[in-house]
This record gives C-alpha cells, structure tokens and sequence, in this order.
C-alpha cells in the first residue's frame, strides 16, 4: 500500500515545562513535536550546529561505517504512531541496493542530518501537528517511548 509523505525539516530542539527534550519538525506552517531522551537530544544538537566530537558518539560511528562501506542513508521516514509511540525507518543505500531499517525517529533524524537526507512524515500524522505559533506542548504528548510521565 502506497503512503503519501510529506517532507519535513528539523525546526528546532526545545525542552517542556517538565524538561523533557523534544524535536520540532516542520512543514508549512505545521510543527509535529516528538518528545526524545537526552542522547539523542545531544546528538541532535551536534548534527545541527556541524560539531564533531574528538571521539565519535554512536551516530557517528554507524555514519563512518555506512560510508566506509560506500552506503549512505539517502532518507527517512516517521511512517506511524501507535499507543503514543513514534516509528520510523532509515533508507540505506549501497550502489543499486536499497533497504529500510527500522529505527526510532531520533536516531533517524540525527543520522539524515549527517547525511544530508531529507526526513518525512507520513500524511496520517498531519493530525499531531499543531500550528507554528503555538508555544512548544506541554508534557503527556506522543514520544519514541511512550506516554510522558
């Protein structure tokens, strides 16, 4: 069954009331926030301003080794949501081959932006996002792990 993506950007890294870390992602003026742990948060965080650690964190690592088997993730996807749980999958590709990983949309998104890969979201998700202007959502909304305490 085909599934309409629409792509989306990293906007920004906030944290809630409650300091929980999440990403922003954008499209038009729709933001989808995605509550994600500290690690992640990091990783993130460095992908974004082009920092690079003098040892590599785990991203980076799985990033050297794609590469140094001359594969790339060339896209990822948060396909669905599920008891307040976000999935995703990483698009590799080696030559001609290509396969979808199954992945946490975190660590799908700090590994698109190591590699310049655009990020989507599936269409059934519109319905999660909330408008641009509105300050970031409070705790209890949907994240990688489940309900927010």
């Amino acid at each position: 069954m085909w599934v309409r993506m629409l792509e989306v950007k990293v906007k920004a890294l906030a944290r809630d009331a409650y300091e929980q870390d999440l990403v922003l992602l954008k499209h038009g003026k729709k933001i989808l926030p995605i509550w994600i742990g500290p690690p992640e948060a990091f990783s993130i965080a460095q992908a974004l301003s082009g920092q690079v650690s003098p040892r590599p964190m785990t991203h980076d690592l799985f990033c050297d080794a794609l590469k140094g088997l001359g594969a790339c993730i060339y896209r990822v996807y948060i396909d669905r949501l599920e008891n307040s749980t976000y999935y995703a999958k990483c698009g590799i590709m080696a030559g001609e081959l290509k396969t979808d990983l199954d992945s946490r949309p975190s660590d799908a998104i700090a590994l698109a932006l190591r590699f310049n890969a655009p990020i989507f979201i599936s269409e059934s998700l519109l319905q999660f996002m909330v408008d641009d202007e509105d300050e970031a959502p409070g705790p209890g909304g949907p994240s990688e792990g489940g309900a927010q305490p």
